[in-house]
Order: structure tokens, then sequence, then C-alpha cells
């Protein structure tokens, strides 16, 4: 039986202290364990040993958004599809310039939507983006944050 220890902090999370740094995975937040000579996440297991079996292609979501807690009561079950709705309903996808693919700046769109004479094609290859890029900027489909 996996033995964990935690405290539990002002929101209710239960933050795992009897793990090393070893076992967290340090690319995402989230701490890990060995079962059966695999390795997996503390609130996967946490989830299995408490809650039961995780349906085939489902990952184990926090409510609480809290990638170290294995509190039982904060995991529920769901496809990718409804994780990658909780990040946007959440507000903490990356948005801008925070976004790893991003090619454009803040400074970049707030020109492109100040400069309302060239055309989207032209300012595409200045930008080296495709036009449509330059469309959704200017008609603030993209780059909803930036005023």
């Amino acid at each position: 039986m996996l033995k964990v220890a935690f405290y539990v902090d002002e929101n209710g999370c239960w933050i795992c202290t009897s793990h090393s740094p070893l076992t967290h995975d340090q690319r995402t937040g989230y701490y890990c364990c060995k079962v059966d000579g695999k390795t997996i996440r503390m609130h996967r297991q946490m989830y299995l040993m408490v809650k039961g079996p995780i349906p085939e292609g489902n990952v184990v979501r926090h409510t609480c958004d809290n990638s170290r807690c294995i509190n039982p009561a904060h995991l529920k079950v769901g496809s990718h599809a409804d994780n990658v709705q909780d990040r946007v309903d959440r507000d903490r996808s990356a948005k801008g310039e925070q976004n790893g693919r991003s090619k454009l700046t803040e400074a970049d769109v707030k020109n492109i939507r100040a400069d309302n004479t060239t055309p989207n094609v032209t300012m595409a290859r200045i930008y080296h983006v495709d036009p449509k890029a330059i469309y959704d900027i200017r008609h603030r489909n993209t780059w909803k944050h930036v005023s």
C-alpha cells in the first residue's frame, strides 16, 4: 500500500510531503510515485485509491487548479477536452507573448491595430504571419486582452 503524507493548505488542498523532489515531475508540477514498478502521477493514484478506476482515455482534473494537490475531493475524471475547457474557463491559458508559439508581441498587435490603411496581406509579410492572423487581430477575434 502506498504511504502518503501531506499537509492541508488554506484552500483545503492536500500537498504531498512524503515524496522527495526526485519523485516530482518538475516540468509539469505534478508529484509522482511508483506503483508496481511504474511511475504514476500522485493525484491519479489518489483518485484510483479513493474513487476507483479511471475510464480509458480520461484524465483526472483538479477542481482547485493546484497541480500539487492530491485531495480526492478536489479531483474529478473527464476528457482531455473537459480539462482544456477548465483551463479556458478559469483564464489559465497562455495568452499573447506568454504562448510559446506566438510570433508577435503586444507592441506588434497595438501597431497592427493602429494602422488602418496597410492591407492585411502587406502587414502579414511585415510581421511574418498569415493574413488571417492580421484580420483576426484587427477584428479583435484574437489578442482580446490587448487594449
